[in-house]
């Protein structure tokens, strides 16, 4: 059933592949609430890594979401209802993709709003494809941002980087975030107790960037073929043996917008 905002009320449209990648973009999602956006959040796996349930991983994400203001009922999981797994994205590109564009309907989008494509995780970068067919389909022009998690590009494993954006996404927009905001969301990235060894490994790095840098990074999405790596060596999902990006760009080649122009 497809959404039903406000009439006139712009959607700012939030896809998200796991549940608590909303940590990356916490400052945007709270401020097109303030704005009175009509705040969508969806998530396009079932967020099961690991043995995770996905119904406990759900209920995580949800209770953050509601603290920075969107309504319980604009935030959906596709992706569980599809039983896309986690890791799997790439292969259920064209399932995920149609179930974005029945919740929209035709409603117009004011802004979108995804994972850069940065090889840190396959499910962030195929769901930068899935945004790519999306501004394809509806003939978007300019408002679609990618935001920063962690990629290994420079960097021997196991270390990667956080929040960090890649130049060859091109150039950033750096919004500082007030110090009271940060801390608050700190206190967020600590509530998901279901990923709690993920978040052990991350959450340092969370906190070193909030109180020594504090900026909330974006990039314009950028349209290319998808046999573009997102930079040069070992991605760090191919160093944590998740895919390969052999794998990856067999998967989501002949569905990049720019492959088939």
């Amino acid at each position: 059933m497809p959404i039903n905002p406000n009439t006139g009320q712009p959607v700012a449209l939030f896809l998200f592949a796991h549940q608590d990648d909303e940590c990356g973009v916490y400052h945007e999602i709270e401020k097109s609430v303030q704005q009175r956006h009509y705040v969508l959040c969806l998530y396009l796996t079932d967020g099961s890594y690991g043995g995770a349930a996905p119904e406990v991983r759900n209920r995580e994400s949800r209770r953050v979401l509601m603290k920075l203001g969107v309504p319980n009922e604009n935030i959906y999981f596709p992706g569980s209802t599809l039983g896309i797994q986690d890791t799997r994205l790439c292969f259920s590109i064209p399932a995920a993709t149609a179930a974005v564009a029945e919740l929209l309907g035709s409603h117009p989008l004011a802004s979108l709003y995804c994972p850069a494509w940065e090889g840190g995780h396959p499910d962030h970068d195929a769901l930068h494809v899935i945004v790519s067919l999306i501004i394809e389909q509806r003939g978007i022009r300019g408002n679609c941002w990618q935001y920063p998690l962690y990629h290994g590009a420079k960097m021997k494993h196991p270390f990667f980087r956080v929040l960090s954006p890649l130049a060859e996404n091109g150039s950033s927009i750096a919004e500082i975030i007030p110090i009271r905001k940060r801390l608050a969301y700190l206190r967020y990235c600590a509530s998901y107790p279901s990923q709690i060894k993920t978040w052990i490994g991350l959450l340092p790095f969370f906190a070193w960037h909030y109180l020594t840098d504090g900026h909330q990074y974006l990039q314009p999405v950028r349209l290319f073929p998808n046999d573009v790596r997102p930079h040069a060596g070992p991605l760090y999902y191919e160093k944590r043996g998740f895919l390969t990006w052999k794998e990856f760009e067999n998967a989501t080649r002949h569905l990049s917008p720019t492959a088939r122009n």
